[in-house]
């Protein structure tokens, strides 16, 4: 007999064992400090967001799906939204359903669900609710160093989404004949060459800076589809996240903040990489100029590429003008049986703007990015 429900404070020990062997290599970051600010501290939600199944005979938990918490608007309303961060069920006890029954459990008692990385199969299987697919994101990212194309599957993806039938044709050729990469209009966009200026209206910024969050207050808070950012879930996203250092620039002009951008490094894959977490602009400039600012901010640090998801096509097609390349496609999926019919449909065409920390590639174990 198998019994779905919340973690409780008191199992905590019980779901570290069953981390230990769903995720053997990750065993110590889940079930440390990062245990405790994602679900013991976090300032979104009070109780553990951990739904498990735990097998009556023995108390074991045997499929567990951990849950983490945003504040999006969607047509200019606050939802407290929901994302899936690392389902996953034991080899053993498989194929009974045990993954369906997480999700029926979760989706009566979640506002809205979110989901963009995930496999076939659970693609499937949410699709059996109450749904609706939002505009896809792009993984998009700019390589400053060409090991990176040692790698088939990076190669593979590359052609995959980037090329049409003649374009993949002539990268295959020049690739296999190991000719220079900067030869041609086709491989200008993979190898980026040459200095470019440090914008001058960037600036180091503190998280807690009071024009900073008087921005985020009166501009990107008060956009219809946004993440809800306010001082503390800021604080604790950024300041207080165990393993990362982030680092926010903000655009001025005259001393009044147009834009910010917020970034870190990692290590990911054997890769030394920047990533962008988070980007707002009030036009399309100042959206290319912190673009400008964090290439040439991770070139001079020495990493292999930068990464950013993008949904919004305008930005989109400025970052492929930079020589970003897409790297990978995602569709993310919309599970609510609180959002009106009117609300989901307009949720099809809108380019909602998802901060990367709510998919974030340090996060998900299983992440393709």
């Amino acid at each position: 007999m198998f019994k779905v429900s919340y973690l409780d404070t008191k199992d905590i020990p019980i779901v570290k064992e069953f981390y230990q062997k769903a995720y053997p290599e990750h065993f110590e970051k889940l079930s440390g400090s990062y245990f405790d600010w994602l679900y013991l501290d976090n300032i979104i939600e009070s109780k553990i967001k951990i739904v498990v199944i735990k097998d009556d005979e023995n108390n074991n938990i045997i499929a567990h799906e951990g849950l983490y918490n945003d504040y999006i608007k969607f047509s200019g309303i606050s939802y407290k939204v929901t994302w899936g961060t690392d389902l996953f069920v034991l080899p053993e006890y498989r194929g009974k359903g045990l993954a369906n029954n997480l999700h029926q459990f979760i989706h009566q008692n979640e506002d809205v669900y979110i989901a963009i990385s995930m496999a076939e199969s659970t693609r499937v299987l949410l699709e059996k609710f109450n749904h609706v697919y939002l505009k896809p994101i792009n993984s998009l990212a700019i390589v400053f160093n060409d090991t990176f194309f040692l790698e088939k599957k990076n190669v593979a993806s590359l052609l995959k989404h980037n090329y049409y039938i003649l374009g993949k044709v002539f990268f295959l050729l020049i690739f296999k004949l190991k000719l220079k990469l900067n030869i041609n209009f086709l491989t200008r966009r993979i190898l980026f060459k040459g200095e470019k200026n440090i914008v001058k209206n960037i600036y180091l910024c503190d998280f807690n800076d009071e024009p900073f969050l008087n921005f985020i207050n009166t501009d990107v808070n008060t956009k219809q589809d946004t993440h809800v950012l306010t001082q503390e879930i800021i604080n604790w996203k950024y300041i207080k996240q165990p393993g990362k250092e982030f680092k926010l620039f903000v655009y001025k002009n005259n001393d009044k903040i147009l834009g910010y951008i917020i970034v870190y490094s990692q290590e990911i894959q054997n890769y030394s990489i920047g990533v962008i977490s988070d980007i707002y602009s009030t036009s399309t400039k100042v959206y290319s100029d912190l673009i400008d600012f964090a290439i040439d901010y991770f070139r001079k640090s020495k990493r292999v590429s930068l990464h950013i998801l993008e949904s919004d096509r305008n930005n989109i097609n400025e970052l492929k003008r930079k020589d970003f390349i897409i790297i990978n496609k995602r569709k993310p999926i919309l599970i609510s049986s609180k959002l009106t019919l009117k609300v989901l449909n307009l949720l099809k065409k809108s380019p909602i703007r998802f901060n990367y920390e709510s998919h974030d590639i340090a996060r998900y174990f299983n992440f393709r990015y």
